[in-house]
C-alpha cells in the first residue's frame, strides 16, 4: 500500500508545486511488476485530480498570485502560462489533453483553466484521461523496455539503467525548458 500512496502524494504534489512527473515513481513502481504500476497510476491520477482542484480553484480566485508562484517553479516562464491562457481560451478541454504531447506541465493548464471559468466539471472530466492515459503509458513503456533490452541482467543493472533514463531525460528536458 505504501507504493499506491506514494503514488498519490507525487501526483498530488506535482499537480501543485512539485516539478518531476509521477511518471518516475510510477514506472518505479511498475518495472519489474506491471500491475502493481499500473494500479498505483490510479492512486497517482487521483493526486492529480485533488491538486488540478486546488489550482483550477487558486486560478479562479487569485489568478495573479498563481501566476507570480507557477513563475518561481523550475521549467515554468511566463511565456509558458500566457501560452497555456492562450490554448485554454483557443481550444478549451483539447488544450489540457494535449499539453503532456509537449512537455507542458499539467498545473498551468489548471490555473488557467480556473481563471478562465472553463467549467470545472469539464475540467475534471477532461483531466482522467489527459493524466491518466500519459501514466499508463510511460509506467508500461519503461516496464516492457526493461524486460525486452534488459531481460538478461541483473536486478541492478535495471535499476541503474532505470535511473540514468530518468536522469538523462531530465537533463535533456531543463536544458530545453530551462531548470
Amino acid at each position: 500500500m505504501g507504493i499506491r500512496i506514494a503514488a498519490f502524494i507525487w501526483g498530488l504534489a506535482e499537480a501543485t508545486l512539485f516539478f518531476i512527473v509521477p511518471d518516475v515513481w510510477l514506472s518505479y513502481a511498475g518495472r519489474e511488476k506491471i500491475k502493481t504500476g499500473l494500479h498505483s497510476c490510479l492512486f497517482a491520477l487521483i493526486g492529480a485530480l485533488i491538486g488540478g482542484l486546488i489550482m483550477y480553484q487558486w486560478g479562479n480566485r487569485h489568478p495573479e498570485s498563481a501566476f507570480r508562484v507557477l513563475e518561481n517553479i523550475p521549467a515554468i516562464s511566463r511565456a509558458q502560462i500566457e501560452s497555456a491562457g492562450t490554448e485554454i481560451r483557443n481550444n478549451r478541454s483539447a488544450a489540457v489533453m494535449l499539453a503532456p504531447l509537449k512537455g507542458a506541465p499539467y498545473k498551468i493548464y489548471a490555473v488557467q483553466a480556473g481563471h478562465q471559468a472553463i467549467p470545472l466539471s469539464q475540467f475534471i472530466l477532461i483531466t482522467i484521461p489527459a493524466r491518466l492515459i500519459r501514466f499508463m503509458l510511460v509506467t508500461a513503456a519503461i516496464h516492457y523496455a526493461l524486460k525486452i533490452f534488459m531481460s538478461k541482467k541483473s536486478a541492478r543493472a535495471r535499476q541503474w539503467a532505470f535511473c540514468t533514463g530518468w536522469t538523462l531525460f531530465y537533463a535533456g528536458y531543463f536544458c530545453v525548458m530551462g531548470l
